[in-house]
């Protein structure tokens, strides 16, 4: 129940998946112990769930998820051969209850927070995805959206060190954290807070092993980086809807990629990522220049496509390596313009949690502050208290189609 008056209802209802086909199933399997369903005091409960609980239950449910796929792969494999399911179909339909039972747990969860309720009124956002973000970020740690996207993996310039790597810097730099930070794009003070702590909390003195950990210390959050390319996969897949709005900011947003690729903005990127295809990869024709932009857009024209092209069309245009021009694979313009439509949402997301918890408007970008810019694009389905003032999500949308 929506019960925050700045945030507009959902008025669109998902589609439901297919049940679990339902078997006979013998007196042995009847007699087993079922998967209890939440009871009316448990599902209030489960709006005060911690973080940790969350971040549980979500990794869980997508394990009932993937147990449920697996089971209904296998009931369709040996039906096919006239074998007998029962169990499957039992431990399928066990697996279903649990998945929707945590679903459910995850819907009371967010329905108590308000940026969960901004989160499911967006197409294509259910509460799995909504308790995902809320239990992996805390808006008190992120000033900016920016600092959002640094957790979750999406900026440029940040490499996960190995362990080899940073003691030999360590060793060759000695325990200069300042130049480390500088080096290997880390924030300052969290590495050598990182550096001065054990793997308990405790602090300790900082070593040159100590700081080599935590320079070779993951710079992002996996589970909010996986949880991110989920989103994005929900994005795409509702593009095509028109009340998806981060779908058409998907759509768009590969338009003007595509545009880019064609016209050599992303030549030089080409360039430099020819080393990491090999030879015998579709994807090494792109970036060797094996195809004319010309040619490519004819072939987008033909097909209707906005997207991939058919390998089979794709060889009837194929020439020799420097006779076109390098270009990124359709894959790599995929991710670029999903990417995109991700942050977009998270930079929505950090204007609508930052005025709800803090209750005034997040400082502005430094795109804004400082370069000039003034584009922007409004958060959907939310009406800022907080009018007059500077948003924080900075975007230029493409809105032309018509290629």
């Amino acid at each position: 129940m929506n019960s925050n008056p700045l945030i507009k209802e959902k008025t669109v209802s998902k589609a439901t998946r297919p049940a679990f086909p339902e078997a006979p199933l013998s007196p042995f399997i009847e007699q087993g112990i079922a998967v209890q369903r939440l009871s009316r005091d448990l599902a209030t409960a489960a709006a005060r769930l911690s973080e940790n609980e969350a971040r549980f239950l979500v990794d869980y449910y997508y394990i009932c998820q993937d147990d449920r796929m697996r089971f209904l792969g296998q009931v369709r494999a040996m039906t096919q051969s006239q074998e007998s399911t029962m169990v499957l179909d039992w431990l399928g339909a066990q697996a279903e209850t649990m998945e929707g039972q945590v679903k459910r747990a995850l819907d009371k969860y967010t329905d108590a927070h308000p940026i969960g309720q901004w989160i499911k009124s967006l197409y294509g956002f259910g509460p799995v995805l909504a308790a995902g973000i809320i239990a992996h970020i805390d808006i008190e740690k992120a000033p900016t959206a920016g600092h959002i996207w640094s957790y979750a993996g999406l900026v440029d310039g940040k490499e996960w060190i190995s362990s080899a790597d940073a003691a030999r810097w360590v060793k060759e730099n000695g325990l200069d954290v300042e130049l480390a930070a500088r080096v290997f794009n880390r924030n300052p003070a969290n590495l050598r807070a990182m550096a001065s702590q054990d793997r308990e909390g405790e602090d300790i003195e900082m070593t040159a092993k100590s700081l080599a950990a935590a320079i070779a210390r993951r710079p992002w959050n996996a589970a909010l980086k996986k949880l991110c390319f989920k989103i994005g996969e929900c994005m795409v897949k509702f593009a095509g809807n028109e009340q998806c709005y981060y779908g058409h900011v998907f759509r768009d947003r590969r338009l003007y990629e595509w545009e880019n690729n064609l016209t050599g903005v992303l030549a030089q990127k080409a360039i430099n990522d020819q080393g990491k295809y090999s030879t015998n990869t579709e994807s090494y024709g792109w970036v060797m220049g094996m195809y004319h932009p010309e040619d490519v857009r004819a072939l987008r024209k033909k097909l209707g496509s906005e997207g991939s092209i058919p390998p089979d069309e794709l060889k009837k245009i194929r020439r020799k390596a420097g006779e076109g021009v390098p270009m990124l694979p359709p894959a790599q313009i995929h991710a670029r313009a999903r990417r995109y439509a991700v942050k977009l949402f998270l930079s929505h997301l950090h204007t609508v949690w930052y005025e709800t918890h803090f209750k005034r408007r997040p400082p502005n970008p430094f795109v804004i502050e400082h370069m000039g810019h003034v584009h922007y694009i409004q958060v959907p389905n939310y009406e800022s208290p907080y009018v007059g003032q500077m948003p924080s999500a900075v975007f230029k949308i493409r809105r032309d189609r018509t290629q």
